[in-house]
């Protein structure tokens, strides 16, 4: 399994067939098993009959799960590149959204893992920002100690008489 910079994403199969959509959603999570990665499906929640949802058709968002690095990333593009006419919509952890076919992943191949690394890459540069920044706080804590020391050890002395 991965374990340099896993995220979980969310993939959102977008059909308007609900049997393919489950169909798609166990292929891509077979998928993933092959490579080694752990992916869920996660199917929509059962709604309740509605008199005024008659005859309006519902779009069921079948979604999988998926905590990995960049491998996930690579077999994620594989598999939309081999179907043009599906389409998928990745959801970051931080709530942004890419909406992607199959045809778009195949005259672009780096899309989504640009849109998974742009979070990532932003994640990282935060965490060099607090590094820094706690790595500021001590040095200050530091000096301020020696501040302290010093002081008072230059106080001792000239109280000694």
């Amino acid at each position: 399994m991965e374990s340099a910079q896993e995220t979980s994403h969310r993939i959102d199969l977008l059909d308007s067939d609900p049997l393919r959509s489950r169909r798609e959603a166990r292929e891509l999570v077979a998928e993933f098993a092959d490579a080694g990665l752990t992916a869920v499906v996660q199917l929509p929640e059962p709604q309740a009959p509605d008199g005024e949802a008659k005859g309006v058709p519902v779009l069921e968002t079948v979604s999988v799960l998926l905590a990995a690095g960049s491998l996930g990333v690579a077999v994620l593009q594989t598999w939309l590149a081999r179907s043009p006419g599906r389409t998928i919509r990745v959801v970051r952890a931080d709530g942004a959204q890419l909406e992607i076919s199959g045809r778009e992943v195949r005259q672009d191949s780096e899309l989504v893992e640009r849109f998974l690394g742009e979070r990532a890459e932003q994640a990282e540069q935060a965490g060099q920002a607090e590094r820094s920044e706690q790595a500021g706080q001590a040095e200050r804590a530091e000096r301020a100690g020696r501040s302290e020391r010093a002081e008072r050890a230059g106080n001792g002395s000239g109280s000694v008489g």
